[in-house]
């Protein structure tokens, strides 16, 4: 089950719904970012990895999320930052669908001190839950390093 909480992110202060699963002293840290116009529920499949903490916001403007004024990557990425700072997650893999995966791109050459990882998904997000559910205990990371096509988005 997701544990739904909201945290007030960014300059804006805007009221962010994040939904977590896992336990947050996994050796292993996800966050996933939506496509343009979905929320975080499209992710739902996450709840099959097994010994990983899954970071799920809906971005601003979308699903349950505030509004930001400004909606370029940049000041996402810096909203974003903001939200894992609060939740203490330091270094994670990032995965981005379509837009998200685009946000994603720009977070990580922006602070790639951070990201592990970055998968960037642009098929349907049906193909994912088929991927994920091959994954069902065990290291995230040795499933994303030795199994395409996490292992050709990986930039860590």
């Amino acid at each position: 089950m997701w544990m739904v909480r909201h945290i007030i992110a960014g300059n804006e202060k805007i009221n962010y719904k994040i939904r977590e699963f896992g336990d947050p002293s996994a050796s292993e840290t996800v966050v996933l970012i939506h496509g343009q116009a979905w929320t975080g529920e499209v992710w739902r499949m996450v709840k099959r990895l097994q010994g990983v903490h899954s970071i799920v916001p809906d971005m601003a403007g979308c699903g349950d999320s505030g509004l930001s004024t400004s909606y370029d990557f940049t000041t996402l990425s810096e909203q974003l930052v903001d939200i894992l700072d609060q939740l203490r997650a330091k270094k994670f893999w990032l995965v981005g669908h379509s837009w998200g995966a685009s946000l994603a791109l720009h977070f990580a050459d922006h602070y790639s001190e951070r990201v592990k990882g970055l998968i960037r998904v642009t098929f349907p997000v049906i193909c994912i839950i088929a991927l994920v559910s091959r994954v069902n205990e065990g290291n995230f990371s040795a499933y994303a390093t030795q199994n395409p096509p996490f292992s050709r988005f990986s930039i860590r």
